[in-house]
């Protein structure tokens, strides 16, 4: 609550600020560029020929307009016409040349201020700076400052030092832009102001490190440099990004104490604030607030606001922010299309994705790298591989050159898809093009071949990184880990666990848990014993995964006729409280899929039902997880069988960091009303469910698991001891069992059961929404009846399994 009041008194604050802004629509850009281009032909050829100066001005206007390449093809006629150039203009051609990413060309000019007996100034050296800082070449940058300072000839002034700061500050390294802020004290006549100011405390508010930020803004004001919209701007952005409204609050009203008014980029900041944390209700009220103050939002708001709807899953809202934007005219930019394509993407609507690519080009658009490999990406995920790679080559045809995550992208879906040989080719075809690839490139390829039993494939490629100047990190290690033990080689995969510290690359909790579990399932116990009480000194804890086995390893029964354990608080370990009881409880209470109390009765019936519902289990596993996981990228997805109380039923777990509950609870529901058709593969599950049922075990401690997992005929605890009786055949008679069950039998179970539409569907539904849930727009979501429990004794003596099921 304190929370949301925070939030809706900053939205309110904005909108009493009193300064109205109306944006004033420039002229045509065409019409510009057409008209000064007239106006030099007419200067070429008039006589006498008018001085340097006015072509100069001229060349200004276009490169305000950002036509470098005609102002550099202009500037060659000037010279053919015997019209020399001066510093203005070579200083404009510097700048031309910079912009165009064409520094060698940039800095052959300074040859030219040479020839014609001309000296290069501060604008000189300050446009070079700046045409490296704009290509990411910063120290190439900071050689020619450097050099103006040793030199003295040309002293650097404020612009100078600014933009190296920015240089600096798009690096991430604050701490070299601090340091050059503190040499402008040191250079006479050379006061830092509030560029100076902003720059830095925007690039500390983006690193999240507002304390440094607020030090430096307190150390701006104690100098006399009045802060301005963009300071105020910046420090709302990171207050916000860490959730500090109250911060944001105050920071606002502080601003408009002083007469500074928010700006559309003070609003967009906002807008997209809010709608990375999925508040887009919050973000719809700042948009509305801003077009009441009369500041018309632009293409950045509107790309937040779509970002934002199809972050949460509302492609549909999205799509609708999109046609506004049609409809205002030339608001859509590539990104706009992006955006949309990959909320398409996400919610594996290809075809409508494919339907706005299309339509780019109606629009004067052309799709970037972005565009391409957001669609790619999309194609990959729901298999569509073979127009994934058509597309791939349209790109390159098109111009477009892949990046590094294109290649991840079409990589990933070629091993996901079974095109293991075609993965391989691409990535030495990379390796030969020279392309400057990184771990994450050759993670997907060494988790592709793992998972395709090409397991010596995979350990050559991970022993060779090294030479080819990739250094693996944490993920390559436990990769190859989980690839080693699925194959038996644990003792290699323990020894390459100990090697990671040595390599600076600790191991993490999910490379604990994946060892764990690869010792467990290859009946190491005791070494996946020693492995958990590690990882648990080392800070880290069992995910679900690890957890479910941990327990299953807990709770087995074994032949003896006596356990003798440590119960009660006293016997707990320090620093694991309620530990004994845990293992007291799981030792004496049963195991998960068989709880001692409610046990259905024996007989043929049983029988038949369990062999259904392991039957029904083993088809729907493998697609419950391909579809939700690996398709749809849901999240963590894990579906069982359980008995509770005497009741046999399904659940279906879904975790998703990305979409809500609903949404979650509607894909789930669409797999299992489709179940239909994938149950005509019925009979292939059939015989390999029997064949596990009737494999005989090798060792003594794999035959006991079994009969743990089997159904016991009858089962007695004497507490502290536990005496277990086993019906022994009962998997030969599962076995039997579903050796009679047909097709009709599983689809007749199915649609009695399972099938929502069936009266005799019943289903519970446990939605958890996170705390950063929009409440507002999950109240919109839920569209179902509620049923409100206020007596709850009154409730389950209602219920038809009272008191059994209760």
């Amino acid at each position: 609550m304190l929370f949301s009041l925070s939030v809706n008194n900053f939205i309110m604050a904005l909108f009493h600020s009193r300064q109205t802004h109306v944006e004033r629509k420039p002229a045509s850009k065409p019409k510009v560029e057409e008209d000064a281009l007239k106006l030099f032909r007419e200067m070429l050829h008039s006589r006498p020929l008018p001085c340097v100066v006015r072509f100069t001005q001229l060349l200004g206007q276009l490169v305000k307009l950002k036509h470098y390449s005609a102002v550099i093809s202009l500037n060659r006629q000037m010279l053919l016409s015997g019209i020399a150039s001066d510093d203005y203009t070579l200083n404009i051609i510097i700048k031309c040349y910079c912009h165009l990413n064409q520094m060698g060309f940039g800095l052959s000019v300074l040859g030219t201020f040479f020839k014609l007996g001309l000296q290069p100034d501060v604008v000189t050296f300050t446009t070079l700076i700046n045409g490296f800082v704009l290509h990411n070449q910063v120290p190439e940058a900071a050689r020619i400052f450097t050099k103006m300072l040793e030199t003295g000839h040309c002293k650097p002034n404020v612009v100078t030092f600014n933009t190296l700061m920015k240089g600096f500050c798009m690096r991430g390294d604050n701490t070299a832009a601090i340091q050059l802020l503190g040499k402008m004290e040191e250079e006479r006549g050379c006061e830092p102001n509030v560029v100076s100011y902003s720059t830095i405390i925007d690039s500390l508010c983006k690193d999240t490190l507002i304390d440094e930020a607020f030090n430096l803004f307190a150390e701006m004001i104690s100098r006399g440099i009045t802060p301005d919209v963009v300071t105020y701007t910046s420090l709302i952005h990171g207050v916000c990004k860490l959730g500090q409204w109250k911060q944001a609050t105050r920071l606002l009203d502080e601003m408009l104490s002083t007469c500074i008014f928010p700006d559309v980029c003070t609003f967009n900041v906002l807008v997209d604030t809010f709608c990375k944390e999925g508040m887009v209700m919050e973000a719809k009220s700042v948009i509305q607030k801003m077009i009441q103050r009369h500041i018309q939002p632009d293409t950045i708001t509107y790309n937040s606001l779509m970002d934002g709807y199809c972050l949460r899953g509302g492609t549909d809202k999205a799509r609708q922010v999109f046609d506004v934007m049609i409809s205002k005219g030339s608001m859509v930019d590539v990104q706009s299309c992006s955006i949309l394509i990959h909320g398409y993407c996400k919610g594996k609507m290809l075809d409508k994705a494919y339907k706005i690519f299309k339509e780019m080009p109606r629009m004067e658009l052309v799709p970037d790298t972005v565009t391409y490999t957001t669609l790619i990406d999309g194609l990959c995920k729901v298999g569509r591989i073979q127009e994934a790679e058509e597309l791939f080559s349209e790109m390159q045809g098109c111009g477009q050159l892949p990046n590094v995550q294109t290649y991840a992208v079409i990589l990933y879906g070629l091993c996901n898809n079974h095109q293991l040989s075609t993965a391989v080719e691409l990535l030495t075809e990379m390796e030969a093009r020279e392309l400057e690839l990184d771990i994450v490139i050759y993670n997907i390829v060494i988790e592709g071949l793992c998972k395709a039993g090409e397991i010596e494939s995979a350990r050559d490629l991970f022993c060779g990184l090294s030479s080819k100047g990739v250094q693996p990190n944490v993920r390559t290690h436990t990769v190859m880990i989980h690839g080693l033990c699925h194959h038996g080689f644990i003792v290699e995969a323990e020894k390459l666990l100990r090697e990671m510290g040595g390599k600076g690359c600790s191991p993490n909790g999910w490379t604990y848990n994946t060892i764990i579990r690869g010792f467990i399932n290859n009946n190491e116990t005791s070494r996946a014993t020693r492995l958990i009480q590690e990882m648990l000194e080392r800070g880290f804890s069992a995910d679900a995964s690890t957890m479910e086995l941990i327990v299953d390893l807990l709770s087995k029964d074994t032949a003896a006729a006596a356990i003798c354990v440590g119960i009660g608080s006293f016997s707990d370990p320090m620093g694991a409280q309620g530990l004994a009881h845990f293992l007291e409880h799981m030792l004496f209470m049963g195991s998960t899929k068989f709880p001692v109390k409610n046990e259905p009765a024996e007989g043929i019936e049983s029988i038949r039902l369990r062999a259904l519902i392991d039957l029904f289990d083993e088809i729907i596993e493998k697609p419950f997880y391909d579809q939700l996981r690996t398709k749809e990228q849901l999240g963590y997805v894990q579906c069982d069988w359980k008995l509770i109380s005497g009741v046999f039923g399904f659940y279906f777990i879904v975790q998703s960091s990305e979409y809500n509950p609903i949404y979650l609870q509607r894909r789930v529901d669409n797999f299992m009303n489709g179940l239909e058709d994938i149950l005509d593969w019925m009979m292939n599950y059939r015989g390999g469910l029997m064949a596990k049922l009737l494999a005989k075990n090798s060792f003594f401690i794999n035959e006991t698991d079994r009969l743990e997992s089997d159904y016991p005929g009858k089962r007695h605890c004497v507490y502290p001891l536990c005496l277990v009786l086993y019906t022994f055949d009962y998997a030969k008679r599962v076995a039997e069992e579903l050796s009679s069950l047909q097709k009709e039998d599983v689809v007749n179970f199915y649609k009695t059961y399972l099938q929502q539409s069936s009266p005799k569907h019943q289903r519970l539904a446990i939605r958890v929404w996170g705390c950063k849930t929009d409440l507002k727009e999950a109240a919109e979501l839920r569209r179902e009846s509620l049923q409100i429990i206020e007596d709850l004794e009154a409730f389950k003596m209602s219920s038809v399994f009272y008191p059994n099921g209760c």
